[in-house]
């Protein structure tokens, strides 16, 4: 350095500065947009919150439509208290859609499958899962003598009842005389 003129060092040294204002300039820029993309990001972020909650209410009202109003109709057909019976139900079981086939199985509270004895053949069982069925949740709960749920369920009334297991009395009530074919009297005699 002791070579160098002070007329070089100044050239240096205003070459220098010349490249540390432009790297400041860069700098500068550089903070600029990186202050716009965070505030855009803030936008954005916003906005990405606002698509989320729309799609989860979206997802509440399919569900409602693929699974809630199928699920409460079979329930509603067992008993007139439908929506009461499933929240009783859902106490003791779990009720798991198939996503590939749209059906609805019963499960149990550890999420395994409720199984069932199916016959098979002339001598063997089988176990299978329960769908659900009003049937399935008739057997279901007589099997498990789940009393508190055996409320929900009406009872069959007389032996010609459906569900009746025939023990109970029979009785046919008559029909009115306007309903009765005109009888017409037997004529008796030669012709």
């Amino acid at each position: 350095m002791s070579d160098m003129t002070i007329d070089q060092l100044q050239a240096e040294n205003d070459s220098l500065t010349a490249e540390l204002e432009k790297v400041k300039a860069k700098n500068a820029e550089l903070l600029g947009k990186l202050k716009k993309a965070q505030q855009g990001s803030g936008e954005s972020s916003e906005r990405l919150e606002a698509l989320e909650a729309e799609n989860e209410g979206l997802k509440t009202e399919l569900r409602k439509f693929t699974f809630d109003a199928p699920v409460n109709s079979i329930f509603e057909s067992i008993s007139g208290a439908g929506k009461i019976f499933r929240k009783a139900f859902e106490e003791h079981f779990d009720i798991i859609q198939d996503e590939e086939e749209g059906r609805f199985w019963i499960h149990e509270k550890d999420g395994s499958p409720t199984l069932k004895q199916v016959k098979v053949g002339k001598y063997g069982n089988d176990t299978q899962p329960r769908e659900l069925s009003d049937g399935e949740i008739k057997d279901l709960i007589l099997e498990r003598e789940l009393k508190e749920l055996d409320y929900f369920i009406p009872k069959p009334v007389g032996s010609g009842a459906p569900g009746s297991n025939g023990r109970g009395h029979y009785y046919v009530k008559p029909e009115p005389e306007s309903l009765r074919k005109e009888e017409k009297p037997q004529q008796f005699g030669i012709r």
